[in-house]
């Protein structure tokens, strides 16, 4: 498999499978240009389960994921082509706004790690397979190689199973951040072992 296709298998997958996120509503072709971004930075790592040479679940994890805006913002034209049709919109650029907002200001970083978890997604015919859990312990492992002892993962308020996933593993709930209005996340810190 060619490395775009591989991209886009997993900006598919991201969307099919976390559609709740406003990374999803940028749709395929910004995810494709995202996930290329973390593949290439040495401090971030994608993992994947394929089948039939198809990605079926991946684990996406950074140390600092400012590097990452960092590398897309050197890519501005092409960031720019891949959300054109979107970039007309208030509110996607006000969202992208608050995103921006809540990763540079320093009364929302509530003393967090900076790494993390960034996304995690199985394709809904191949859960309760045991995939996501191997991919959360690969990406502890990654994070072990790193010499880094603990990261953090934000959820959504309203998703119960996510939640229940993080807490099983062994991930403690720190505090709530809101990065859009009105949309609460719950913040998680997981050390590691």
């Amino acid at each position: 498999m060619n490395n775009k296709d591989y991209y886009y298998q997993l900006a598919v997958l991201h969307k099919e499978n976390l559609e709740q996120g406003f990374l999803s509503s940028l749709g395929i072709s910004f995810l494709r240009l995202l996930y290329k971004e973390i593949d290439r930075d040495k401090d971030s790592v994608i993992i994947s389960v394929k089948e039939d040479n198809r990605v079926i679940a991946f684990v996406s994890g950074t140390i600092k994921f400012n590097k990452i805006y960092k590398r897309l913002l050197l890519k501005l034209p092409w960031v720019i082509f891949a959300i054109f049709p979107k970039i007309f919109s208030f509110k996607v650029l006000y969202k992208i706004f608050e995103i921006l907002k809540t990763q540079l200001s320093k009364k929302n970083k509530q003393k967090l790690p900076d790494s993390e978890l960034l996304s995690i997604a199985v394709h809904k015919n191949f859960r309760r397979a045991g995939h996501a859990n191997y991919l959360f312990l690969q990406l502890v492992k990654f994070f072990k190689s790193k010499k880094i002892d603990i990261f953090h993962i934000k959820v959504g308020e309203d998703l119960e199973s996510a939640h229940s996933f993080y807490k099983k593993l062994g991930a403690i709930p720190q505090s709530n951040i809101q990065i859009h209005k009105s949309e609460n996340s719950i913040v998680y810190t997981k050390n590691v072992p």
